[in-house]
């Protein structure tokens, strides 16, 4: 349902539900071929990511590591680390995500 929705979302319903959702698809391990694909396509460049706060970026970029083990997603991936790195996160701070926003461990 959020893939149909994803390209009329705006506001606090994109930079904080979509990251959200595809962490939790994450989490459970539940591969969406076509809601990453839509995810990248929308977030996909450093304008909308920077819109996003620390949390989602973090938590987007972990959930790409979990899920795109075929690297199909190779140029978002690359990207959300630079978005991680430019705002002062760490490999670790990148993992901590796994926990959720309430234990996540960025300062």
């Amino acid at each position: 349902r959020l893939n149909t929705l994803l390209p009329k979302l705006r506001g606090k319903d994109l930079s904080f539900t979509v990251p959200v959702v595809v962490w939790a698809c994450a989490k459970a391990e539940v591969y969406h071929g076509e809601l990453l694909d839509s995810v990248a396509t929308r977030l996909g460049s450093r304008t909308k990511l920077s819109a996003l706060p620390d949390f989602g970026v973090c938590a987007l970029s972990w959930s790409y590591q979990v899920l795109d083990s075929d690297d199909d997603f190779e140029d978002f991936k690359a990207l959300l680390m630079s978005e991680t790195e430019k705002r002062g996160f760490s490999e670790a701070d990148v993992q901590s995500c796994q926990h959720g926003r309430s234990g996540w461990n960025y300062r």
